[in-house]
């Protein structure tokens, strides 16, 4: 491979890697005599005099909480001392005197602001725009270093207040009787305004207010779109949030009959693309196979292309919300009460697709329908309750048939 990339190429590369808090690792292997290819040489030697000049907006950083500009990146740097930097690596655009940089949201202006490899050199400046701070060039950057574009250094004696826009905590959109709707915290200055009847917030409309966990909440009790908007000394900042929430109603269980451990299992072999049907996995060339105690493939069964189907009860214990997780190689279905829940069809690795379904306290019927086309399988299936914070895997003692 002969398609060496420049060293710009890198370097805009690196801070993005860095920009996003990720790690970058550069191919750089020597060749069949244990040398450093010449070429390579070379642009490594243009990164290092880069990082001479642009070291510091790197090392140490990550990403900004800020959204990314449409004029280039932003690193950030929270120090020991309190204090935080943001990089501005201008990457796009005009970068001359004269050029606006807008952080928007950040809510206090920096301490320092610098071009970086010309200290001292008052060649940009911050302002107050609303609830924005503009970095404004006011002196054409010199370009020593060959290919380079400007990074200014923006510090703050300490983390600087920022007004993001809300941002919902939840990730359910359906409720039964009411639910909070629970938003990250912002900055102090700052205020939520929220509406339920697809209006446009303003400042006179209800503010979401700390609920039992600290965080900034209102409540809904009807199928609503909410829309809701980060307000600063009266004024509406950043983009608005809208998001839909349903209210439904739980299904209903089934009465309880006598019933055995673990799910009831029929195979089908063949060679499938998709799903078969239930009624292919229950008719004429299908065959029952030994009860599984959870959800998961039988012992007895083919290396590949065959398909099963586990059919039970599901018992849960209170009315709510249940999200479902199912992991598979290949494809999988999970109904509940006839419901699809989840459909992860098609050949695929082992994946994990959820949905979430209203159910009522008591037994309800469960069914997973599988394929399998060639190589690895999987199947397994998790759940988070209402009040749990996270899914886990079904207990055994939860499923019969």
């Amino acid at each position: 491979d002969s398609n060496f990339k420049p060293a710009s190429t890198v370097t805009r590369m690196l801070v993005e890697c860095v920009s996003k808090d990720g790690n970058f690792l550069l191919n750089v292997g020597p060749t069949g005599r244990g040398t450093i290819d010449g070429r390579t040489l070379g642009v490594l030697r243009e990164v290092g005099q880069w990082m001479h000049v642009y070291g510091e907006s790197v090392r140490g950083c990550g990403a900004a909480p800020l959204p990314r500009p449409e004029w280039g990146l932003v690193t950030w740097r929270n120090s020991t001392d309190g204090s935080a930097t943001a990089y501005l690596h201008v990457l796009e655009g005009p970068a001359g005197a004269g050029t606006d940089l807008r952080l928007p949201g950040v809510l206090d202006l920096p301490s320092s602001v610098r071009v970086l490899g010309e200290e001292g050199d008052s060649r940009a400046i911050a302002e107050r725009d609303g609830a924005d701070t503009l970095i404004r060039i006011v002196a054409d950057p010199p370009q020593s270093v060959s290919g380079r574009t400007p990074v200014i250094a923006v510090r703050w004696d300490s983390a600087p207040a920022i007004a993001r826009p809300p941002r919902i905590t939840d990730d359910t959109r359906m409720f039964i009787d009411s639910m909070p709707v629970r938003f990250d915290p912002v900055s102090p200055q700052c205020e939520i305004r929220v509406t339920l009847d697809g209006s446009a917030p303003n400042v006179s409309s209800p503010m979401a207010v700390p609920g039992r966990d600290g965080l900034p909440s209102v409540t809904v009790r009807d199928t609503c779109t909410l829309r809701a908007v980060t307000f600063w000394n009266g004024n509406p900042v950043g983009s608005e949030t809208r998001s839909g929430f349903t209210r439904v109603e739980p299904l209903a269980p089934i009465a309880r009959t006598e019933s055995s451990p673990g799910l009831a299992v029929r195979l089908l072999e063949g060679t499938f693309d998709r799903v078969p049907s239930r009624d292919a996995l229950t008719g004429e060339g299908s065959a029952w196979r030994a009860d599984v105690p959870d959800v998961r493939l039988p012992d007895d069964r083919p290396a590949e292309h065959f398909a099963v189907l586990l059919t039970g009860f599901i018992e849960v214990s209170r009315a709510g919300i249940y999200r479902f997780g199912i992991s598979s190689d290949d494809g999988s279905t999970l109904e509940i009460d006839s419901t699809v829940v989840i459909d992860h069809d098609g050949p695929h690795g082992s994946t994990e697709k959820t949905g979430d379904i209203a159910l009522g306290a008591g037994r309800h019927r469960i069914a997973i329908r599988f394929f399998e086309a060639t190589g690895s399988e999987a199947l397994a299936l998790r759940w988070r309750p209402p009040g749990a914070a996270e899914l886990s895997p079904v207990p055994a003692s939860r499923l019969s048939h």
